[in-house]
């Protein structure tokens, strides 16, 4: 990165950034959707409560998720596409961190596909917000992880944004080039 100019630096920073906030939401909630797969129903917290249907889960809750989580877990074919999540923001930061990729047509076109290899991910839009909010409240229960697609409704959302947004504010080449202006001479007799 020492190569580029002051202002480019930073914007390379930022978009770099972008990938990392969206990784670490993605492995965040990987880590508790697979945590919810791997945790009995009838597991309670300090205080007795149980993680079954419609019990809301409390902050103790969610730490047990995040303890009973198992990369082991990760290598079932339940998870393929998560894998995809996961390569496609290596590839971006790849993209980003190299001399070659970055501020180039083919980057840019990489981060607007993200839209269209993840194409599940517009469902979740419209949920995403209040999802969020109330995983912050602590207003989720069992339900909320299983009998959705969680991470096409959550992760997915969150990458195609950001990685729209990462094409956007990306210095260099555009996506079309302009085509060159034709003038014509006019004939003069010989």
């Amino acid at each position: 990165m020492s190569d580029l100019e002051p202002a480019s630096r930073s914007r390379r920073l930022i978009l770099l950034g972008l990938i990392a906030v969206s990784f670490a939401a993605f492995l965040l909630l990987l880590v508790l959707r697979v945590g919810v797969a791997l945790t009995s129903p009838e597991t309670t917290d300090s205080a007795g409560r149980t993680m079954g249907f419609n019990d809301r889960f409390s902050a103790e809750h969610y730490s047990i998720l995040v303890r009973n989580f198992s990369l082991g877990a990760l290598f079932q074919r339940e998870w393929f596409y998560e894998w995809i999540l996961a390569g496609m923001h290596l590839v971006g930061l790849i993209l980003l961190l190299s001399g070659f990729g970055y501020g180039r047509r083919f980057t840019r076109v990489f981060f607007f596909a993200q839209a269209v290899i993840f194409p599940f991910g517009w469902i979740g839009f419209p949920f995403l917000p209040g999802f969020l909010a109330n995983l912050a409240a602590l207003k989720l229960d069992r339900e909320s992880f299983i009998d959705v697609p969680f991470l096409w409704l959550t992760a997915q959302p969150i990458w195609i944004a950001l990685a729209v947004t990462i094409a956007f504010l990306m210095p260099g080449e555009p996506i079309r080039k302009p085509r060159p202006q034709l003038t014509l001479k006019p004939l003069t007799p010989s």
